[in-house]
């Protein structure tokens, strides 16, 4: 027990302001390790006894896959449809208190937080306070990790694969190389796999994919399914890619300082069209499309990432079988000698931007252009 109390007082007395809350776990370690659960017992709230719960303690069970809470009566997930008796993925039994936790909004406050134990662990740093422990065996009793924080950069100075491209606006050619990242563009084929994986397997296959999936897999999943209606702007928007279009787009600026609002959109809108070949493929993220070229869906998600970053408001055209870009404009912004097409989505009109050919104009018609469309707004 002294042992207990010299640890503890170490931490206290040297630890900063901001860890002092851990002070609390490493303190409820020890006495659970060297006092014993004989008193444990006095110190935290009696645990229920999980053998006594029966069937009818259950009140529902959690999805694992959307996380919701259905009643015991139902077989399937409220919420997704997910079967809650699957063999591998089960869902969670819910039991009376933790229904009523869950309901009310707040979780039961820890055993190691009660009065008791902080009754404890006032002592203790009373007990701190009228001893002097030398600092140099701090480390000895109560080594305590650091904790370091970091933001992942684009990897610019990295290994990168090296491309060159070439265009021309309005008369003008222009020369660009860009290093792609070697593992961002890793990253991107592999997301990309990923999601063909999914649609290639079956039921349970597709379950097992969709569980191990981080919220951004599940969300550019989801938006291939026949319910989102198309809906291509998550691939748009992806993190890891968003950010290097948006290093793109600084670039493309910086070539297009001199031009207005406009025709800064239209130059981007040249360099998609005109310098990355068109190749049939199925729907990737904007680095694998800079890298390996793509079709309308691909080039289109790359326009729109690129535009979005420059400050436009841009929406995914969807058309029966083909994909294109809308760009947002006020009347006095585009041009009064051009007859420009364009789509009104909630009072906003989105102009027409078709990404497949060399030398389109925004604004200009194509065959595909007069169908039905379906405009996704990129947020």
């Amino acid at each position: 027990m002294s042992l207990l109390f010299i640890k503890t007082a170490v931490f206290f007395k040297n630890s900063s302001p901001a860890n002092f809350l851990r002070g609390f776990d490493i303190l409820y370690f020890f006495l659970k390790k060297e006092v014993g659960p004989g008193v444990m017992n006095i110190l935290s709230k009696k645990e229920v006894d999980v053998n006594r719960m029966n069937s009818g303690d259950i009140l529902g069970y959690r999805c694992p896959v959307c996380n919701t809470i259905s009643s015991k009566e139902a077989n399937n997930c409220t919420e997704c449809g997910y079967w809650l008796f699957d063999l591998n993925f089960p869902g969670t039994p819910i039991y009376r208190e933790e229904y009523l936790d869950e309901i009310e909004g707040e979780k039961k406050p820890a055993s190691k937080y009660l009065v008791a134990l902080i009754a404890v662990i006032l002592c203790v740093v009373i007990f701190a306070s009228l001893i002097n422990i030398p600092d140099n065996n701090v480390s000895a009793f109560l080594p305590i990790p650091e904790v370091r924080q970091s933001v992942e950069p684009l990897s610019f100075n990295e290994k990168s694969v090296s491309k060159a491209f070439t265009w021309s606006y309005q008369g003008v050619t222009y020369n660009w190389n860009i290093g792609i990242p070697a593992d961002l563009l890793e990253y991107s084929k592999n997301i990309k796999d990923i999601v063909q994986k999914y649609y290639e397997s079956d039921g349970a296959e597709q379950r097992a994919i969709f569980i191990r999936s981080d919220a951004n897999l599940r969300s550019l999943i989801s938006s291939l399914r026949t319910t989102s209606n198309g809906d291509l702007s998550s691939w748009a928007t992806e993190e890891k890619n968003y950010r290097f279009a948006g290093y793109m787009g600084e670039s493309l600026s910086a070539l297009a300082a001199k031009l207005d609002y406009f025709h800064r959109a239209e130059f981007v809108l040249s360099f998609i069209g005109g310098a990355i070949p068109y190749k049939v493929a199925d729907v990737q993220l904007s680095v694998q499309t800079l890298a390996e070229n793509g079709d309308c869906d691909c080039k289109s998600i790359l326009l729109a990432a690129i535009l979005k970053n420059m400050g436009y408001r841009v929406a995914l055209v969807e058309f029966p079988d083909h994909y294109a870009v809308g760009i947002a404009f006020e009347d006095d912004q585009v041009p009064s000698n051009r007859d420009l097409l364009y789509y009104d989505y909630e009072g906003t009109k989105y102009y027409f931007a078709e990404t497949t050919t060399p030398g389109w104009r925004i604004g200009d018609a194509s065959s595909k252009s007069r169908k039905n469309a379906f405009l996704f707004p990129v947020k």
